[in-house]
């Protein structure tokens, strides 16, 4: 599964439990002293997914690749905003990754501009026959939506099953 904050909720997104793959995504609020509510289901993924990364950029939450219920390793890029203590619907986004990626990690870099809120990346990761070195980008728009990708300078060694942050 995936884990990301917006505001003052976390969102754990799909998974596996050693038996089955999940789409639900579960939301808590963080509280007073740092604990949280009980866990509510909102909107499921489309999709039950493992091995997926997961980003958040102001009240964007971003899905990126991941492995599909008949172990396909997928291009798809899933997004969402937050709504108070829910979330809108997942859409599909139409700019998929330009090679299917999962075990790999995505953040997000605040650049905001007149049309967009900054940029999302997708590091290393693993293809279904090969780790990479490639890091893409995508520029997030103001309605959470993304441009194309672009692969960016590679990272110097072969890398999956890592994480990643950025912090500006």
């Amino acid at each position: 599964h995936s884990v990301v904050a917006v505001e003052n909720r976390i969102f754990s997104i799909g998974g596996y439990d050693d038996k089955q793959r999940f789409s639900t995504v579960y939301s808590a609020t963080v509280q007073d002293g740092g604990l949280l509510s009980s866990w509510t289901a909102v909107n499921d993924l489309p999709l039950k997914l493992v091995l997926h990364s997961a980003a958040t950029l102001h009240l964007c939450i971003f899905v990126v690749g991941g492995v599909s219920e008949n172990n396909a390793p997928l291009k798809t890029v899933f997004h969402t905003n937050v709504d108070g203590d829910t979330l809108s619907y997942w859409a599909q986004d139409p700019q998929e990754l330009p090679e299917a990626r999962f075990r790999a990690t995505a953040s997000a870099y605040e650049y905001k501009t007149d049309t967009s809120l900054g940029f999302l990346y997708l590091v290393g990761g693993f293809d279904g026959a090969a780790t990479s070195r490639k890091v893409f980008m995508s520029k997030v728009m103001n309605d959470c939506s993304l441009g194309k990708w672009q692969t960016v300078r590679e990272l110097p060694k072969l890398l999956h099953y890592h994480a990643s942050v950025i912090y500006n």
